[in-house]
């Protein structure tokens, strides 16, 4: 549908054919590569990690946007890099390879890295992919509290569930195009359902959440 596209775009990984992203009111492409990192992470859906990085190392990744001409890493650093272990929750393996990890750990891992690198917004490709359901929700707890720290979240999410519970904001995509945008509650909606998934399904009120369940395919006829 083109989510990955556009998140892609928003970290300049594709190049723009027509409009422009700006960050402040500044286009991206006129901020430096240090500086747009300072500002803006981003987890792709897959990740190629060296082997033999130990999860130290790995986090320590996230100051590269400030360390020096030497990559030396200052007390600053190490702050920073220690405050994402803690918050994360990561202290146990700290020394392991990220080689030996479980998918969940490896996402903390990944979270503990952008945590590290102190952006104020934190793009995510479908993170919660190849998780166990508790690892899932651990990771969507864990943004949760970031966002409440004060982060901006842009998360790409396929279960819908998920997003209405933890979203402020969603856009929906088909065929390219942004489909529907607002506040879960009112784009969750049974013709919203049919229209986008081909499904129907019952939809729960919980506060200002809703929630499907009996999810179903939608038969016409």
């Amino acid at each position: 549908s083109g989510k990955s596209t556009i998140a892609k775009a928003l970290v300049r990984i594709n190049k723009l054919h027509k409009g422009n992203i700006t960050l402040h009111g500044k286009s991206i492409n006129k901020i430096n590569h240090k500086e747009f990192a300072k500002k803006v992470a981003y987890i792709p859906q897959v990740l190629d990690i060296p082997s033999g990085t130990k999860v130290y190392d790995f986090i320590s990744f996230g100051r590269n946007p400030y360390v020096g001409l030497f990559g030396t890493l200052s007390k600053e650093d190490k702050k920073a890099i220690e405050e994402a272990i803690d918050i994360t929750e990561v202290n146990d393996i700290r020394n392991k390879y990220m080689d030996e990890l479980s998918g969940g750990q490896r996402q903390k891992v990944l979270v503990a890295m952008i945590y590290a690198q102190q952006a104020d917004i934190i793009i995510l490709d479908e993170p919660t992919t190849y998780l166990d359901i508790r690892n899932q929700y651990e990771l969507l707890e864990l943004m949760d509290q970031l966002h409440h720290a004060g982060k901006t979240i842009i998360t790409i999410l396929h279960d819908i569930n998920q997003a209405t519970q933890y979203s402020d904001y969603i856009y929906v995509m088909k065929s390219g195009k942004v489909f529907i945008e607002g506040k879960p509650q009112n784009v969750i909606t049974e013709k919203n359902l049919k229209d986008i998934y081909g499904i129907e399904a019952n939809l729960h009120v919980h506060g200002e959440r809703k929630y499907l369940t009996d999810i179903r395919l939608f038969n016409k006829g």
